[in-house]
């Protein structure tokens, strides 16, 4: 019997049991595609982080506190005074620090929760916006205490229903009672399929809104809570060097040497991808435990359709078949079942992937080694899964499977 002959007599075998093979497939399709879907899925999620960190760091500086204490406290080391004089180091462009409050946001009878975060005018150059309209605001805004606001799609969409974001641009809307210009609207943090799965749940989605944060004791009642600085070197300046700067000023004015640090975010991100790594394999590997499930199940109905076929066995080998040929069938058989699985789970293994990774709103990866490793295990499955039964078939006896009823 040739390897022709006896992958058709194995389709033939699988083909005739239609609905059973399905069933049998059910396992390792599910398997192959929670690995698929769990190694995509995090890939995309380890590329997305690690992106967006060293792209923050190749544009600025990160200071902080070396006294991890020390952050969260509004009277400690950083203050809105010694931001302003490290904005005016020599080679600095502008600094950037945040707080984060909640907070209402009303026009005309519409509102919105909010997530206001206060910053200063060079906050896009560490996180960048897509603006839709408008733009943020400028330095002489900051030094004004002017009050202006950058809202995201969600908060323009809620509180001026129907309206071109363009239209939103010069309008006053009332923050907790304070009124605030619109400078622009930004595309929303929340990706859109993630907003209109929220939307339809009928829950309300908080908005986002970004104010100068030399407005914000007037806004929160109190001073802003700075933890941090991101310092932005001027073009063509060395980082290091303005680093160096800032670290010996902040000092200097504070009288306490060793007190500040940079936060290399290349490294933190390099950390945050082996952590990633890891977690994708470990989940990965549990998800493999659905595979091996269903490397069960073959193994199962292939003994069974070797009871139900023993007639047909003693019949073959009377004819001339050979042990080898009925042991290659019934392989061939298992791993058609597997491969196939295999085949249909990475297809519905990837369209998860990127309907999860819509809804999360970065791309997943569905790389081609893990394409390839997840066939080869599921055929491998196959082999491990139908050799019993495959020997058990090639070993019977054909004048007692002759008279097997």
């Amino acid at each position: 019997m040739s390897l022709g002959e006896a992958f058709r007599a194995a389709w033939q075998g699988v083909w005739a049991h239609k609905f059973r093979t399905f069933l049998t497939m059910l396992g390792v399709v599910i398997g192959v595609a929670a690995v698929i879907a769990v190694v995509a899925i995090g890939d995309g999620a380890r590329h997305r982080i690690t992106a967006t960190l060293r792209a923050v760091d190749a544009q600025a500086v990160q200071i902080l506190p070396a006294d991890f204490d020390e952050l969260g406290n509004s009277q400690g080391l950083l203050t809105e005074q010694t931001l302003e004089q490290v904005s005016r180091l020599p080679g600095v462009h502008g600094v950037v620090t945040a707080d984060v409050t909640a907070a209402t946001a009303r026009f005309r009878g519409e509102e919105v929760e909010l997530t206001v975060t206060g910053t200063t005018f060079a906050y896009p150059l560490t996180d960048p916006l897509e603006f839709l309209a408008g733009r943020f605001w400028a330095e002489a805004d900051d030094r004004g205490a002017r009050r202006v606001i950058v809202l995201d799609e969600t908060a323009a969409g809620r509180l001026f229903p129907g309206e071109d974001p363009a239209a939103v641009v010069g309008q006053v809307i009332r923050v907790d009672g304070i009124p605030y210009r619109v400078a622009g609207v930004v595309r929303s943090q929340v990706p859109a399929a993630l907003a209109g799965f929220v939307s339809a749940l009928g829950e309300g989605l908080r908005g986002s809104g970004y104010v100068p944060l030399s407005t914000w004791p007037t806004l929160t009642g109190r001073s802003p809570v700075v933890a941090y600085v991101a310092v932005v070197p001027e073009p063509g300046e060395d980082r290091d060097v303005i680093a160096r700067r800032t670290i010996a000023h902040l000092e200097r004015v504070t009288g306490q040497r060793g007190a500040f640090r940079t936060l290399d975010l290349s490294e933190l991100a390099g950390a945050i991808g082996q952590v990633t790594a890891l977690l994708t394999v470990v989940v990965g590997s549990i998800a493999g435990i659905a595979l091996v499930v269903g490397g069960v199940g073959v193994m199962n109905i292939m003994l069974v359709s070797v009871t139900e076929r023993t007639r047909e066995i003693g019949l073959r080998m009377a004819l001339g078949a050979t042990r080898g040929n009925i042991l290659l069938q019934f392989l061939i058989e298992a791993m058609l079942i597997t491969g196939t699985g295999g085949l249909v789970g990475i297809g519905l293994g990837s369209g998860l992937a990127w309907v999860i990774a819509a809804l999360a709103g970065w791309p997943p990866r569905v790389s081609v080694p893990t394409v390839v490793v997840a066939v080869l295990f599921s055929l491998f499955v196959g082999v491990v899964c139908g050799i019993y039964p495959a020997r058990r078939a090639a070993g019977l006896d054909p004048m007692e499977a002759l008279r097997y009823e």
